[in-house]
């Protein structure tokens, strides 16, 4: 009877959390670059004929699923859907983990990991986020119920969506180590993962050869950046502050559970998973998304120790991290818009503020809805220019401006670019070409690609009503 109760609870979470994010799901492909990205780029295979990798080294699985849905780009609702859906699936695979390794309270430990901020808003736009993370879990899972080939298949997936999901091979050995399991097991679970892996990457290594297990390497956000995105910014000053408060009850109450239990087997499995992740971390702190996977296994730690005393609190902090106590950018068309009873501060020319009575959910739909207001605002300045030999340096704008261009079936009277390191830029002047900029993006592009495009180019004002 409890365990039916608790499916019930299972089962109205996942259909809560779902309705928490439909405000997201309606806003476009998200927030990031990459999200548009990954559209654009199935509009560029179905217009050039062939496979063309959205960033090395790729994402195929989650190129083969747009690519499949791409008579339905027109509606990215419907796009938005399938991450939260396989979000929900995740939570229901954190769930019956807790549940197989005996989490006490685990309908608590899921839910707060189904509101951990960088979880929920990853999981409501176009990108593959809470795909990985739900196949990495599936994958845990099939591995503690000795299903060695499925473990495989889900490591292999996962690794399809996302690159770095390979690495989960070493826990998955360390694990069948230290059980003490039979040769024939690594086999099937190396094995099994490595097919799946070198189906779905084939294609890439046809088009680009060795050289497309490469990534992107932005400049460094620096170390204050990237501490707030490995930490405030992936689970909220809440939430930080909750897993502090675990850590220190577990400590309280024994060290000696501690011990005993890194010498689980499982343990050592989440331990090494979530190291393995800083590390990835570390490598490319760009966002807090990233971070997912490391809290995900750090939950599943410290809920198998005996958490007496403060667990409910904790757990209610991390719970309500996600609504209450956030920081925000606050910038007019790419982050969120000022607000009363804040306390601000400014940081390296941008304005941070903290709301004790705003979280990231409320912070981060009011930066969609600028964003979404902004590009559909650069568009028809772009559309209403008089056609002329012209590129307009978009950046992180272009993926999002050639989707709309290709959805309206118009063709824009200027030329857009990315960014154009020096001998693309000679080249487009050779061809006649006058530079101009959205926001700041000529500073950015001498910035990234070591030009001086500042002295070449002028500014496109955009008019629109923030409010």
């Amino acid at each position: 009877m409890k365990i039916r109760s608790h499916r019930i609870q299972l089962f109205l979470l996942q259909v809560a959390v779902i309705a928490l994010k439909i405000p997201f799901l309606t806003l476009g492909f998200g927030p990031e670059e990459d999200a548009w990205g990954h559209v654009y780029n199935i509009i560029e295979i179905f217009e050039q004929g062939h496979y063309i990798v959205s960033r090395l080294p790729g994402h195929p699985a989650y190129e083969a699923l747009m690519f499949l849905l791409f008579p339905l780009i027109e509606f990215p609702f419907i796009i938005n859907v399938l991450s939260a859906l396989a979000a929900a699936f995740a939570i229901r695979e954190f769930y019956r983990i807790a549940v197989f390794i005996g989490i006490k309270r685990p309908v608590l430990w899921t839910l707060a990991f189904a509101l951990m901020p960088a979880f929920f808003l990853g999981s409501t736009y176009a990108i593959d986020y809470s795909f990985t993370i739900w196949l990495i879990l599936l994958s845990t899972r099939m591995l503690l119920k000795r299903r060695y080939v499925s473990a495989g298949l889900a490591i292999g997936l996962a690794t399809a969506f996302r690159i770095t999901s390979l690495a989960m091979l070493l826990p998955a050995v360390l694990y069948l180590y230290m059980q003490k399991s039979r040769f024939r097991n690594y086999l099937l679970i190396l094995l099994s993962s490595a097919a799946v892996s070198l189906v779905f990457y084939t294609p890439a290594i046809h088009q680009y050869g060795i050289g497309f297990f490469d990534y992107h390497k932005p400049p460094g956000p620096g170390f204050l950046k990237a501490f707030y995105k490995l930490t405030f910014g992936a689970i909220g000053i809440m939430g930080v502050a909750g897993c502090i408060l675990l850590v220190i009850n577990v400590a309280k109450n024994s060290i000696g559970q501690v011990v005993i239990g890194l010498k689980n087997p499982f343990s050592i499995y989440l331990l090494s998973g979530l190291m393995l992740f800083v590390l990835s971390y570390l490598m490319l702190p760009e966002k807090s998304a990233f971070a997912i996977p490391i809290y995900t296994f750090l939950f599943l730690i410290l809920g198998t120790f005996e958490n007496k005393g403060y667990q409910d609190y904790g757990l209610a902090m991390m719970c309500i991290s996600l609504f209450a106590f956030g920081i925000q950018f606050i910038h007019p068309f790419r982050g969120a818009n000022p607000l009363s009873y804040s306390i601000s501060v400014q940081s390296a020319d941008q304005e941070i503020q903290f709301s004790p009575h705003v979280g990231l959910y409320f912070s981060e739909l009011q930066k969609r809805k600028n964003k979404l207001k902004y590009a559909n605002a650069a568009y028809e300045t772009l559309a209403g220019m008089p056609p002329s030999q012209t590129a307009v340096i978009t950046g992180w704008w272009y993926a999002q401006l050639k989707t709309m261009e290709w959805l309206r079936d118009e063709e824009l009277p200027v030329k857009l670019v990315y960014y154009v390191n020096e001998k693309e830029l000679e080249e487009l002047v050779r061809q006649g070409y006058q530079f101009r900029h959205l926001e700041d993006l000529h500073e950015v592009n001498d910035r990234l690609k070591n030009t001086n495009i500042q002295l070449r180019s002028e500014p496109i004002t955009i008019s629109y009503d923030e409010q």
